[in-house]
């Protein structure tokens, strides 16, 4: 039995992929002090990825913010700062995503709205997407940010901002599916708070990884 056993178990081996993933954090920041202000927020960040045998290739590159701990009386919020994602593919095409080149792109879609599609937008941000329905998030998704960037893929959740309203926030940046990595490259900043009664409290992650 292991003469006939030992033969197919190398090729399971040399056929799976190994995953590979990098955790950043948690980063803890209490609640500041003030009459209801208990808790505090917790931030993560996971790089993830497969690597296939032999070729070494990357496919399912992911980066996952994920914050917890917050509660109505004490707000948690991140956002990003400096930073580049960039990966190269199998044959040599490079994929850079910059905050720069996100913020450009948003600001290029508003502009490119119509009369009554920027009132609508107006309406959605004065209200906070912490009010918007189904439909209206996925309108902002469709209007407002661009559903892939340079080679990556952004998702949006909303979260309260330093007044309790709701802002949308990043909380996932893709590569896109299916592409074979030769090599990446991710090095960036996220800024995290816990706000109470306009108390804010702060720290950072800092993200820095690469592959193979």
């Amino acid at each position: 039995m292991q003469l006939t056993w030992a033969p197919v178990l190398a090729l399971v081996m040399a056929t799976t992929a190994s995953a590979v993933e990098s955790r950043f954090g948690p980063v803890v920041v209490r609640c500041p002090p003030g009459e209801g202000c208990e808790g505090q927020v917790s931030f993560t960040v996971v790089v993830s990825y497969d690597v296939a045998p032999v070729t070494s290739l990357i496919t399912n590159l992911k980066i996952r913010f994920t914050a917890t701990g917050h509660t109505e009386s004490c707000l948690g919020s991140y956002d990003g700062g400096n930073g580049t994602l960039r990966y190269v593919t199998e044959d040599g095409r490079s994929f850079v995503f910059t905050a720069s080149d996100l913020t450009s792109e948003e600001e290029l879609r508003v502009g490119t709205l119509s009369p009554a599609d920027r009132a609508t937008l107006a309406q959605l941000q004065g209200r906070g997407c912490h009010t918007w329905t189904p439909d209206e998030l996925a309108w902002w998704k469709g209007h407002a940010v661009p559903t892939t960037l340079n080679g990556w893929v952004p998702k949006w959740e909303c979260q309260r901002d330093e007044q309790g309203r709701g802002g949308m926030s990043m909380t996932d940046i893709d590569a896109e599916a299916g592409v074979k990595i030769k090599q990446f490259e991710i090095f960036f900043m996220i800024n995290v708070r816990s706000i109470c009664h306009g108390k804010i409290r702060r720290d950072r992650v800092v993200v820095q990884v690469g592959g193979p």
